[in-house]
C-alpha cells in the first residue's frame, strides 16, 4: 500500500478516505474495464460469433495497459475480482446464464464456462510469454482453439452451431 500510494503521490489517510482497501480500487478499476468491454461487444451472439468475440477480448485487453494485465493475468488474490468483472460483462452483455445452443442448463453451462476461460488463458500465457507471438496471430490461435473446442462440443451434443 505505501508503495501504491508513494507512486500515486497521496497520503495512505487520503486514500483511505476513499478506499477501505485495495481490493476496492481493484475493484473500481474492473467495473471501468467490465463496463468499456461489454459496450464493445454488445450485440455479439456468444456462439455464432464467437471468433469475433475472442478478437475483441485480445484487442481490448491489449490497448489496457500494465494495470488491467496484471489484474487479468495474475494467480491468486485478484481471482474473485477478475470473475466479478466477468459476471458484469455477461450481464451488460446480456450473456448470462443465457441458455447457448439450445443446450440444457448443465451443458450449456459447460460450454459457457469453456467459451468465457479458453480464450482468456490463451490471453495470459500470450502475456506470460512475453507477447513473443504477434497480438493477431495470438488472436487467430485462441480462436481456433476456442471454436474448433466448441464445434467438437456441440456436435458430441448433438447441438447446432446457429
Amino acid at each position: 500500500m505505501t508503495g501504491l500510494c508513494e507512486r500515486a503521490r497521496v497520503n495512505k489517510k487520503t486514500f483511505y478516505r476513499y478506499y477501505e482497501a485495495l481490493d476496492d480500487l481493484l475493484a473500481e478499476f474492473q467495473e471501468g474495464y467490465a463496463s468499456a468491454y461489454a459496450e464493445r461487444i454488445r450485440g455479439l451472439d456468444t456462439v455464432r460469433d464467437q471468433a469475433k468475440l475472442v478478437r475483441a477480448l485480445f484487442e481490448f485487453s491489449a490497448e489496457q495497459g500494465a494495470a488491467y494485465e496484471r489484474i487479468t493475468c495474475a494467480a491468486g488474490g485478484y481471482g474473485s475480482i477478475r470473475q466479478q468483472m466477468i459476471e458484469r460483462v455477461e450481464e451488460r452483455a446480456g450473456v448470462r446464464n443465457e441458455p447457448l445452443a439450445g443446450l440444457d442448463a448443465q451443458r450449456s453451462d459447460v460450454l459457457h464456462r469453456f467459451l468465457g476461460e479458453t480464450p482468456l488463458m490463451v490471453y495470459r500465457l500470450w502475456v506470460e510469454g512475453g507477447k513473443q507471438i504477434p497480438l493477431t496471430e495470438a488472436a487467430d490461435l485462441a480462436v481456433a482453439l476456442t471454436c474448433k473446442g466448441m464445434d467438437g462440443y456441440l456436435e458430441a451434443t448433438g447441438a447446432r452451431r446457429g
